[in-house]
């Protein structure tokens, strides 16, 4: 729909209120012609809105409402694991580690179903970050950095900004681990 194209973009350019009234123009079309995807988009994204704008009561209240739509049986795997990453962005922002790795951990379930390399790596950077956010998870931390670069080294090209932060999520967990001389990986 033109109108969550022109939202996504307003987002981008910091135009925070234009953003949501062009999402909720896409939110409204997209229900009356139950297009449950670009439904469920609208919503993600008015959540990020919000989430951005400092209202975290609207931001569940949207987000909630995606998840609700993506979890219905049928809905692809792929939408499911996109409104469970942009779900853990949000707590992770709130300050709720411990939300944002359940919802990690939903989204890379739905994968199963469906795999996606590139969001898994998007997911298994939000859980990293959730878990030292946590602390006390830096092993766990170590290994979920180093199975990202393995998938990482699998999908991306050799001079990729994402494999570049893969390398760097490596180097850091080996750093909180004590390890800093074994940072050649």
């Amino acid at each position: 729909c033109s109108s969550d194209l022109l939202g996504m973009r307003q987002i981008e350019a910091d135009e925070l209120p234009a953003a949501d009234a062009s999402l909720a123009r896409g939110h409204d079309l997209a229900v009356a012609l139950h297009d449950t995807a670009t439904t469920v988009t609208a919503l993600i994204e008015r959540a990020v809105v919000a989430e951005q704008s400092g209202d975290a009561s609207a931001a569940r209240s949207f987000g909630k409402l995606a998840r609700e739509l993506a979890d219905k049986p049928g809905a692809p795997p792929l939408q499911r694991a996109q409104v469970y990453h942009s779900l853990a962005r949000i707590e992770l922002a709130r300050g709720d580690p411990n939300a944002a790795v359940a919802m990690v951990r939903s989204g890379i379930e739905a994968l199963a179903d469906q795999p996606d390399p590139s969001r898994e790596v998007d997911l298994r950077n939000l859980e990293i970050a959730a878990l030292r956010n946590l602390g006390g998870h830096e092993a766990q931390v170590l290994a979920l950095a180093r199975k990202n670069l393995e998938l990482s080294r699998a999908i991306f090209r050799a001079d990729d900004i994402d494999l570049g932060v893969a390398l760097n999520t490596v180097a850091i967990a080996l750093r909180d681990n004590g390890e800093i001389g074994r940072a050649h990986v």
